[in-house]
Formats: C-alpha cells, structure tokens, sequence
C-alpha cells in the first residue's frame, strides 16, 4: 500500500468516526418529539444565552440530514417530521414563534422538510406564499393579512422560498433578484435575518439542487464567491459556513481539489468536539426588520447536522478520487 493510499484511509477512518460521533450527538440532542435544542442571545451579552424552541431549525437540519443511510440519521428525520407536522398551521403554514405572525422562511422550510401533506398536496399554502409580494416580486418576510408597504425582502429567506416553489413565471422576479446581487456584489446589503452571505450562497445552492432550472448562469459565480471565502487552512469562515460552503460547492458542481478538500475536512474534525457535536455558529439574526441587529440564534444541532453531511459527502468524494 502506497503512503497516499495509508493517509486516505487513515483520513477515511476518522471521517466515519466524526460521523457515527455526530450521529450519536444529535440522536441524544433532539428530543423524543422531534425538537431540536436551539439557543438565542443578546450580542451585547453572548454568554447569556436563552433557550429556543422553534419548528423551523429543526425542518432545516433535517435537510441537511436527507438521505443520509444511517440509522440514527434517519430516526432523528422521522422524529423531526413529526414535530413539524405537529406544529402546522392550515393552509399549510408555520411561525418560527407562537407570538410572531407565520413566515416565509420558517413556511418553505418546514413545508419541504415535511414533504407530504394533504394540505401540501393541495397547494394552498404556495398560494398562500405567492400573495405575499412586494411591488416588486420579491417575497415578504411575514405572512401578514395586509403586508407592510415598505421593502422588507431578505435575500436568504427569498431564495429558501425558491427552493420550495421552484422557477415559475411567479419567481422569476424572485430569482433575477438574487442573480443581481451575486452579480453585483450587493448580497450583505439584502441580507438582514441572516448572518453572512455565504449563507445566501448556501441557500441559493441548495434551491438549485432541488430544481435544476435555478441560478444555472450564476452558477459558476456563485462558486467562485464560496472559494475566495476559503482562507490557508481550509476552512470558509467560522466551522459552520466551513460546512455549508463544502455543500454547497459540491451541490453547484465545483467541488474542491483533493488537497482543499482534505484541508477543510482537517478543519471540520479538529472542530469536533467531545461529546460528537460541533460549537455553536452564528445561524441567524434579530430582531425583526429594520431594527439594527441585536441578537444571533444559535444550535449546536444544526451545525452538527450540516458538518455531518459536509463529511459524509467529503469521504464519498475523498473515495472516488
């Protein structure tokens, strides 16, 4: 056996590790009914972090999750679905927070994790979505009876729409917005519930992945926004956008080299921690538009869940090669 040969399956064994320990992590962290342990603080004060319950983390994390021929992932899927089916509202639509109206970004999320529903099935929450525009196409933040005038549009929440609805005649304004951005340069500026525009990237990746139409001229751009992130050592920013970005790289057809690929999965096994989960990242933002950003959501279940999949992708593409 070649030394090359030694270190890949030396690298192999460890990523099987990481990943039967994240595994492990998450099937003791979300709970018996799906709930996944998520976390919110002041940035004034990041020590002091308060407990979060919310549908919408979980139907994320379970995406990343999808798929994956793993007995606990799939426990904890089916678990989570339960929960997100639990927490429905008809026509088919959720709120992040009882107090809070329903929303866009917590309604595409938990509709695709779910997958099927009658009401689902019946479309009357895509409906329900498309009523919720602004002038110029873009969607509205909040599911609100009569949506406010002023422009509250945020570019992630706008592309996991898409990643719900797909390209239409009704999105196309949806997805020429976010080319836009990409294309000029303005993504920070539009994202404002959300922490970094690798995020958008990520989001904008993984609609793509579900319809095929999506961002195909963008494509190639979008990728090389993800790879200028990456820095010496590998990674792409903090653990999690590390994560995201290999997804999404991958997702868009532009997967690392050999060597890039193994130094960011070096990055991504040296963040593991003890128990088998991952540090919490900064996930998304508050309070609500257009208040200044004051507060940042956090889960370590989410971020154990996407590394997860970041390395169950990089040891079938590390097997390949």
């Amino acid at each position: 056996m070649s030394v090359q040969a030694a270190r890949a399956g030396t690298i192999g064994a460890q990523m099987r590790r990481a990943i039967d320990h994240g595994l492990a992590f998450l099937d003791g962290a979300v709970s018996a009914e799906g709930v996944w342990s998520c976390q919110y603080y002041a940035l004034s004060a990041p020590v002091m972090r308060k407990p979060d319950t919310n549908p919408f983390v979980g139907a994320l994390g379970s995406l990343r999750l999808a798929g994956l021929d793993h007995a606990r992932a799939v426990s904890v899927v089916s678990r989570t679905r339960r929960h997100i089916g639990d927490t429905m509202e008809f026509p088919g639509v959720w709120r992040y927070w009882p107090h809070l109206p329903p929303d866009v970004d917590t309604t595409s999320t938990c509709a695709l994790a779910l997958g099927f529903h009658p009401w689902l099935l019946a479309g009357w929450n895509r409906e329900r979505l498309l009523r919720n525009r602004d002038g110029s196409g873009r969607f509205h933040t909040w599911l609100l009876d009569e949506p406010i005038e002023s422009p509250d549009a945020d570019a992630v929440v706008n592309a996991n729409a898409l990643g719900y609805l797909g390209l239409t005649a009704s999105t196309r304004p949806v997805s020429d917005w976010l080319v836009s951005l990409v294309e000029t340069g303005r993504e920070r500026e539009a994202i404002h519930y959300y922490w970094d525009p690798v995020d958008l990237y990520a989001a904008m990746a993984q609609a793509r992945e579900l319809h095929t139409t999506l961002f195909e001229d963008v494509r190639p751009l979008v990728a090389t926004r993800i790879r200028d992130r990456r820095v010496r050592d590998g990674s792409y920013g903090d653990v999690l956008r590390t994560a995201i970005a290999l997804l999404s790289l991958d997702s868009l057809g532009y997967p690392p080299s050999r060597d890039d690929l193994g130094a960011s999965v070096h990055v991504l096994l040296m963040g593991q921690q003890a128990d088998g989960g991952w540090p919490a990242c900064p996930l998304s933002s508050g309070p609500l538009w257009p208040e200044e950003r004051r507060f940042a959501f956090v889960s370590r279940c989410y971020d154990t869940a996407c590394c997860v999949a970041a390395l169950v992708r990089a040891n079938a593409a590390l097997d390949s090669r």
